[in-house]
Order: C-alpha cells, then structure tokens, then sequence
C-alpha cells in the first residue's frame, strides 16, 4: 500500500494523530510545497508487539476528534467522557 501523502501544516498541526496511526502500520509521506520530504511509518520492532495498542489508541482519537467536530466549538464544551465512552 503506498504512503499517504499529508502536508507538512497539517503533520505539524497533528501529529500526534499521525504517529499512533503509523504506529498502528500506517504509512504517510509529509510533503512540502508540493514535493516529498519525509515519510513517517512504523518501527519495525514495536509496530509488531504494539500494533493492537496503537490500534486502539488511534480508534481513540479518530473518536475523540469526531465528537469534537460534531460539537459546536466553542459554545459547547468538550468533555473527555463523551470520546472515550467514560
């Protein structure tokens, strides 16, 4: 499967997200002004032994960020129990 490509901005601005995606096998290429300049993937040691993890930890945030933009911000705060069902 070929890397993602993902703006440099955008990487910046989550990366965080992007990390535990690769982690979990995923497989981004970060461009800047239009012409590759990094690609981020995962380890290849701690991508196998913690692939479920990080696979969880992405679902997490992909829930997370999807409350938070189903919410109207900022009229309405986020609240941590609502993305993680807690």
């Amino acid at each position: 499967m070929p890397a993602t490509p993902i703006a440099m901005r955008e990487a910046h601005h989550r990366l965080t997200h992007y990390v535990a995606l690769a982690a979990a096998g995923g497989e981004f290429l970060i461009m800047r002004h239009g012409k590759p300049l990094a690609r981020l993937g995962p380890a290849k040691a701690s991508a196998r032994k913690n692939a479920q993890a990080a696979g969880t930890r992405a679902a997490k945030i992909k829930r997370a960020l999807a409350v938070r933009a189903a919410k109207a911000w900022p009229s309405a705060k986020f609240d941590r129990a609502d993305a993680y069902g807690g």
